[in-house]
């Protein structure tokens, strides 16, 4: 590689779950809309978090409730806080229209 090459370096999908869990409902929301995020109801692999988190890393995820799994290559799990799980409870529930991917 020449020193002109510049590496990619990607956050990690703990890192971003982790970023996610120190914001409350509506700075996930804000962060969102932000980013220009958008996604479907009641999806595990299309809401607007699983397509944030995709889009950071690069690797797909599924999202639960109250939870993340990494669908690439090894099956990892990560633990939503209660702020995060209530903006997935939210979102499939008809709030926040404004990420609704349609």
């Amino acid at each position: 590689m020449s020193d002109t090459q510049q590496v990619e370096v990607r956050p990690t999908v703990g890192s971003i779950v982790k970023s996610l869990n120190q914001l409350g409902m509506h700075g996930v929301h804000a962060l969102l809309v932000e980013k220009s995020v958008k996604g479907r109801r009641r999806t595990t692999m299309s809401c607007p978090i699983a397509n944030y988190v995709r889009a950071e890393t690069g690797i797909d995820v599924m999202v639960g409730g109250s939870w993340l799994k990494e669908v690439d290559h090894v099956e990892r799990r990560y633990d939503f806080s209660d702020s995060v799980a209530d903006f997935v409870s939210a979102f499939d529930g008809g709030q926040f229209g404004d990420l609704l991917d349609v």
